[in-house]
């Protein structure tokens, strides 16, 4: 999943989604200032590496956000597809590095956060990656991914089935509604029902 500026792309099975321009992220308010203000050469340059990326040019890809954000270090999306795309071809510690020195800068970036959570999940750090989850939640109490991702880490890998359901929930309400997590909910909330009555039945 890279984020994407300007359009919404979906190709090879990637879900781009908007953020504004190529500072902020999903549910943040538009910049004001100079790194608002985009060189439409940045712009292009940027569009042409998610292309690339999308096409599995991952290595021309590389290059192109790298050396964006060499030269735009304030720009945090060309930092955080950088970051993806070695998470994603199997540079894990690259991309963990990319994300922790972003988050030096930008420790309010709530979708920096995010991703270092789902590489710290993908490589079996579970309570690393709720630290990153929780994060991107205290960046921003409403990030909804942040709310759905701490969910499956809690019900599929630490065993916490009731305080998924409530960030699933709270992601549901977001959202405004998804058929998926809305299963989820109700299969987590049979599971703990089940669970309850044998706990009565055991006393």
């Amino acid at each position: 999943m890279y984020i994407a500026s300007i359009e919404l792309r979906i190709s090879r099975a990637l879900v781009l989604f908007m953020i504004t321009g190529l500072t902020g992220c999903a549910v943040a308010p538009p910049e004001t200032g100079p790194a608002a203000q985009m060189d439409p050469q940045v712009q292009a340059n940027f569009d042409a590496a998610m292309t690339a990326a999308a096409e599995g040019q991952t290595e021309r890809a590389g290059n192109m956000l790298s050396g964006i954000s060499d030269s735009h270090p304030e720009l945090v999306a060309p930092q955080l597809n950088l970051a993806i795309l070695y998470a994603e071809n199997g540079r894990e510690d690259e991309s963990e590095t990319l994300l922790l020195t972003l988050l030096e800068t930008r420790p309010d970036e709530p979708e920096a956060w995010n991703q270092l959570g789902i590489l710290r999940r993908k490589t079996g750090r579970f309570e690393e990656a709720d630290v990153a989850y929780l994060a991107a939640l205290e960046a921003d109490p409403d990030y909804a991914r942040a709310h759905r991702n701490r969910g499956v880490l809690l019900d599929l890998y630490l065993n916490r089935p009731a305080e998924a359901v409530d960030h699933y929930r709270r992601f549901v309400q977001l959202n405004e509604g998804d058929e998926e997590v809305e299963r989820w909910i109700a299969e987590l909330e049979l599971r703990l029902e089940r669970t309850r009555s044998q706990q009565v039945a055991e006393r």
